[in-house]
This record gives C-alpha cells, sequence and structure tokens, in this order.
C-alpha cells in the first residue's frame, strides 16, 4: 500500500511542478514590463499613411479583404479596367464613383464614406473608389 500512495504522490507532485512551470513560463509570455527603451526619438519624421487610409489618415478596407474582393473594389475608380466599368443607368464607367453610388453614404467632411454592402466596422471605402456593384444614386 505505501508503493501505491508513493505513486501517487509523484504523479501529484509532479503534475502540479508541470503546470507551475507552464504558468510561470505563459506569465513571463506577457509581462507588460518589457523594456521600452527602443522608442522613436521625437525628431524622427512621421510616416505616411499607409496605402489602406483615405487620404484623412482615416482607415479605408484593404484591398485584398473578402468583401472587397469580391466587388473588385478599388480604392481609386480611375485605376479600374475599362472593359469592366461599363455603362450603366445611361451613366458611363469613366464617371460612376462610390460618390454617385446609391449604395455609399458619406462621412461628413471627410473624403470617404460607408458602403452598405461592405458591412465591417471601422472600415470605409474612398469617394472616388469604385467595385461592379455600382447603382446610380436615386
Amino acid at each position: 500500500m505505501n508503493d501505491l500512495f508513493s505513486r501517487r504522490e509523484a504523479v501529484k507532485w509532479g503534475t502540479l511542478t508541470v503546470g507551475g512551470l507552464t504558468l510561470f513560463g505563459m506569465t513571463a509570455c506577457f509581462d507588460k514590463k518589457k523594456d521600452k527603451t527602443a522608442q522613436p526619438a521625437a525628431t524622427e519624421p512621421v510616416a505616411k499613411p499607409a496605402a489602406n487610409t483615405a487620404p484623412s489618415g482615416d482607415p479605408l478596407i484593404a484591398l485584398d479583404h473578402a468583401s472587397a474582393k469580391g466587388l473588385k473594389y478599388a480604392h481609386d475608380g480611375s485605376t479600374v479596367d475599362a472593359a469592366l466599368k461599363v455603362e450603366k443607368s445611361g451613366v458611363a464607367g469613366a464617371d460612376q464613383s462610390c460618390l454617385n453610388c446609391q449604395f455609399y453614404k458619406p462621412v461628413d467632411g471627410k473624403d470617404y464614406g460607408k458602403c452598405q454592402l461592405i458591412p465591417v466596422p471601422g472600415k470605409h471605402v474612398a469617394a472616388k473608389g469604385w467595385c461592379v456593384t455600382w447603382a446610380k444614386k436615386a
């Protein structure tokens, strides 16, 4: 009986030791007191907005997002292949943009807005953007 008890104790202590080491290792990974000495100096130039931001710096939907890809959305409609931009509702393809689309809702004073067909929280489409579902504003 002593043999069985000592095996149980060994398993119990082994499990506690492994669990404790795992927990200790995880807390080390998420330590919020990391060395913060490598911060950029105040005199360094500010980076330009990324390509997937509006000219005002606000976020636009990424072109590789599934919704944007499915609609063949482009931030700048003038860069879209003319074969895709066919005349719709009497409006030439060159004159179509998100700004004059029925699904576009502008954000006041901004060069972007929300698209009802790309409902991604916090992301917008450019006013000069375009996609294959363009429909003339009523």
